[in-house]
């Protein structure tokens, strides 16, 4: 009885402890002007996007496809190992437009459909939950790729789906702009998700929220090291799959987005911010280059929670890499001590859509980023390498690790939205200021 009370009591003086702790910040002024990152990945740099079946005929590389208006929540989970997914008659039924417009691409329908695989994370709408309203919309976005030659050249019989998972919310007044919300893997954490989601609505933006990366961001991919020629061909296949995780998380948002402005025109004028946790921090620089990418206006602000760059190093180092399970790295023992300095190098060679590349072509903007310095997850030393490549915007670090950075987001979330509108009408008044002379 005695020891029970006595583990209660260390616990709930640890829970305190992590919660004083979470409630501590430093603020770090921006000590470079927006656009001033280094030019070791300049805004020139080539990023290469990954070319998608059926592109030819659709603008964001995949078709966004409307769920019901009974849809109400969700649920997921984890394709198993071993295990694929099959199509079922809603997902056929959504594939309609992509499945044509591959077809009219390779110039037949001999094409099987390859669903997601091992690890890979399936978002299942439900009709349960919360009362449906007129302004809540949740799509789909499908994409596929030639798992053969992943250029689109018109020899595919075989596609790789994947899928991302979406739902817009119009606040109860106008809108004074558009926030996307993309959550970390799995759609974690999910508390704070809702928390900043609802904070956004309250304050009048329109809410569009990736329910959780794209499906198959967290398939298994495994990457073996066990000779000298081995280390640069492994590189390659992880930049490759990496970079397309990336770019798929990016092509997803744009299509959300476009169709969230088709919908309701008035967004299309107003301003747009960004709020991405963990995983998707670490995509953002991406998702915002895509968007971006022909000149077109973009995202006005953007806040970076828990991210970092260097995806491989990330996937290697991470204390989540058990649990989430994706990119399994195996070193023969018997290669020498600097093999995975020098796969990690051979990676950023390989590789054009790291945040390590492009987060310098989205400095040019006011950035956050909220950085846990003891963060094992998304490893601190990833984060600062992050900053770095931002051009060292503001940053609110926080003396503790991944799982309460997000506890200090709880706290903190009306900051968060109230600096991002700051953020907007300084940018708004600099524009005014600049037409006017």
């Amino acid at each position: 009885m005695h020891a029970r009370r006595a583990r209660a009591a260390l616990s709930s003086t640890l829970l305190a402890a992590a919660l004083v702790l979470a409630s501590c910040l430093s603020r770090t002024p921006a000590t470079q002007t927006p656009g001033s990152a280094d030019a070791d990945a300049s805004p020139t740099h080539n990023f290469v996007w990954p070319e998608r079946l059926g592109q030819r005929s659709l603008p964001d590389r995949g078709h966004l496809h409307l769920l019901p208006t009974d849809t109400r929540g969700w649920v997921g989970y984890r394709v198993p190992l071993g295990m694929a997914i099959e199509g079922d008659r809603e997902t056929m039924e959504a594939l309609g437009p992509l499945a044509d417009a591959i077809a009219e691409e390779v110039g037949h329908r001999d094409v099987g459909l390859s669903f997601e695989q091992a690890r890979s994370y399936i978002v299942v709408p439900t009709d349960d939950g919360d009362t449906p309203t007129a302004d809540a919309r949740y799509s789909i976005f499908l994409s596929a790729r030639d798992p053969v030659t992943q250029d689109g050249s018109g020899t595919a019989r075989i596609a790789n789906i994947q899928r991302t998972w979406f739902r817009l919310t119009l606040p109860a007044s106008e809108p004074r702009g558009l926030a996307v919300v993309l959550p970390g893997m799995f759609g974690t954490p999910e508390d704070v998700v809702d928390r900043l989601d609802s904070l956004l609505l309250e304050r009048g933006w329109a809410s569009l929220r990736m329910l959780a990366p794209s499906s198959r961001t967290t398939e298994r991919l495994p990457i073996s090291v066990d000779s000298e020629a081995s280390i640069n061909s492994a590189a390659r296949r992880a930049a490759v799959e990496l970079d397309d995780r990336n770019a798929e998380c990016a092509y997803a948002v744009r299509a959300a987005v476009r169709d969230a402005i088709e919908t309701y025109p008035s967004l299309g004028g107003l301003p747009r911010v960004a709020i991405a946790m963990s995983g998707s921090a670490i995509m953002l620089p991406a998702v915002i280059a895509w968007d971006e990418r022909d000149g077109s206006e973009g995202y006005d602000a953007a806040v970076l929670i828990a991210g970092g760059c260097h995806a491989l190093r990330i996937a290697r180092e991470s204390s989540y890499a058990d649990w989430i399970d994706a990119v399994r790295i195996s070193v023969d023992p018997a290669m020498p001590e600097d093999t995975v300095r020098r796969l990690e190098d051979a990676y950023l060679q390989h590789s054009t859509l790291d945040g390590y590349h492009v987060a310098p072509s989205i400095s040019d903007r006011p950035l956050l980023m909220v950085h846990a310095s003891a963060d094992r997850a998304v490893p601190a030393a990833t984060g600062d390498l992050l900053w770095e490549k931002l051009g060292r915007p503001e940053r609110w670090t926080v003396p503790v690790g991944h799982e309460l950075v997000f506890a200090s987001v709880m706290l903190r979330a009306p900051g968060i939205v109230s600096w991002l509108e700051k953020a907007v009408e300084a940018e708004s008044t600099a524009e005014s200021d600049a037409g006017g002379n």
